[in-house]
């Protein structure tokens, strides 16, 4: 079972972000990023399982997410 937790062609769980270039754990950002990055404040639903982590159990705030919309919506 590959992973995109373990598969080193995903450096980094994009688009992660730093105000100073200095706090890059890998030097060959320029590589893969096509300009310089910057922090930024977001707010995120995921859903994270045995093929995309690596995980046993499953994480699923996006299903969950749907299932709210669903309910409170007033034609479906």
């Amino acid at each position: 079972l590959e992973t995109y937790l373990k598969n080193d062609f995903y450096p980094f769980l994009l688009p992660k972000s730093y105000d100073d270039v200095q706090d890059l754990a890998v030097e060959n950002w320029r590589d893969f990023l096509k300009s310089e990055p910057f922090r930024v404040n977001v707010q995120y639903a995921h859903s994270v399982g045995s093929w995309s982590a690596g995980t046993k159990s499953e994480k699923s705030s996006i299903h969950n997410g749907y299932i709210q919309m669903i309910d409170i919506a007033k034609h479906f």
